[in-house]
C-alpha cells in the first residue's frame, strides 16, 4: 500500500492540528517523527499513557487534557466515543497496527492504545491540608504514607488498590516514584482517583496530621498486633515500609500502634503491594462503606 492510500485508510474522521506535528508513513508501518508528540516546550507537561483501562480512566475523568490518541483496530468501536470527540475537539487520533503501538510505547503491555495527554497535577501539602481540615470530624478516612517504596510497579499496584479501597490520599517523601505510563497501567485507572502528595518534611507532616486528630499506625511483618484483632481508629494514616529495608526509625518513632499481617512465617515478608491490598481490605470490612472523602476535589495550589 503507498503513502497516500495507507494515509487516507487510517484518517477518516481525523483532524489534525498541523502537518509537521503528522507521523511519516512508510510503507505498512509508520516512521515517528521528532516532532511527533509536541513542542519541546511543552513536552515536559505531556506523558504517554498506555493500557485499556488506565486511558478509559482518563476519557472519563479529563478528557479535556487529550493531545493525541492512538488506537488498533480492535478498540476501534470499543472506544469510538472518545475518537468521535477527538475528531469534534480538532485531536489528532491515529488507527494503528499493534506493532506501531508497541513502538510509540515502548512496551508490549500497550493493550491496543495509547493517549498522549496532559500531566496529571499532584497537589501541595498546603492543600492536601486544607482538604483534611475542611473535612467532617466524625468522618471514617484512612491515609496512605509509603515510607521507601521505590519500584514503579509495586507503587502502581498499591495505587490500584487504594483506588479499590476508596483512599483518597497516598503521601511520601520526594523519593517516591513518578506515576509513569507503565505504573499508571499497573495502576488500571486508579491513578485518576487517588492524589499523590509528596511531603517536603515527612516527619512534620504526619505530626501535623497527628495534631488533626488521625492516629498513625505502623506495620510490621512480624511485631504489633494481629491485623484480624485490630479495630482501626476512625481517622488513621497506614505507614507502608519500603521493599528492602522497611520503615524508617525516625517514622517508626511517630507511630502509635504496630500491625502486622498473620501468617505461617514460611516467607520472611509479602510482597509490599499484596500486604497493601490486605491491609486496607481489612479496613473496609470493618468500616463497611465508602468514605465520604472518597470522591472529594481537593483545592489545588502550588
Amino acid at each position: 500500500m503507498n503513502s497516500q492510500s495507507n494515509r487516507k485508510s487510517h484518517r477518516k474522521g481525523v483532524t489534525r492540528t498541523s502537518r509537521a506535528q503528522e507521523p511519516k508513513i512508510v510503507g505498512n508501518g509508520r516512521e515517528q517523527s521528532r516532532e511527533n508528540f509536541s513542542t519541546k516546550a511543552s513536552r515536559a507537561q505531556e506523558q504517554k499513557i498506555y493500557g485499556k483501562n488506565a486511558c478509559l480512566s482518563i476519557w472519563r475523568n479529563r478528557p479535556d487534557d487529550l493531545i493525541r490518541v492512538y488506537v488498533s483496530h480492535s478498540l476501534v468501536k470499543e472506544l469510538s466515543s472518545c475518537l468521535r470527540f477527538c475528531a469534534k475537539r480538532k485531536i489528532a487520533y491515529h488507527i494503528v497496527a499493534d506493532e506501531e503501538l508497541a513502538r510509540i510505547t515502548e512496551s508490549t503491555h500497550h493493550e491496543g492504545v495509547c493517549f498522549l495527554v496532559r500531566k496529571k497535577e499532584e497537589i501541595s501539602e498546603i492543600a492536601f491540608l486544607e482538604t483534611l481540615v475542611k473535612r467532617d470530624k466524625k468522618s471514617q478516612d484512612l491515609i496512605l504514607y509509603l515510607d521507601g517504596v521505590s519500584n514503579p510497579h509495586n507503587f502502581g499496584s498499591i495505587v490500584r488498590v487504594a483506588a479499590h479501597y476508596g483512599i483518597k490520599f497516598i503521601i511520601g517523601d520526594a523519593a517516591l516514584p513518578r506515576l509513569s505510563g507503565a505504573a499508571t497501567r499497573v495502576s488500571q485507572g486508579g491513578s485518576e482517583n487517588v492524589e499523590i502528595v509528596r511531603a517536603t518534611a515527612p516527619e512534620a507532616a504526619l505530626k501535623k496530621l497527628a495534631e488533626l486528630g488521625y492516629k498513625i499506625l505502623a506495620t510490621s511483618s512480624h511485631k504489633g498486633a494481629s491485623l484480624y484483632k485490630f479495630t482501626y481508629p476512625k481517622k488513621a494514616v497506614l505507614v507502608i515500609g519500603g521493599e528492602g529495608d522497611g520503615m524508617k526509625k525516625e517514622i517508626a518513632r511517630l507511630c502509635d500502634s504496630t500491625i502486622n499481617i498473620p501468617g505461617t512465617e514460611a516467607v520472611e515478608s509479602l510482597n509490599v503491594s499484596l500486604a497493601t491490598g490486605i491491609l486496607l481490605s481489612e479496613w473496609w470490612r470493618q468500616t463497611g462503606t465508602l468514605t465520604t472523602a472518597t470522591h472529594e476535589k481537593p483545592i489545588r495550589k502550588n
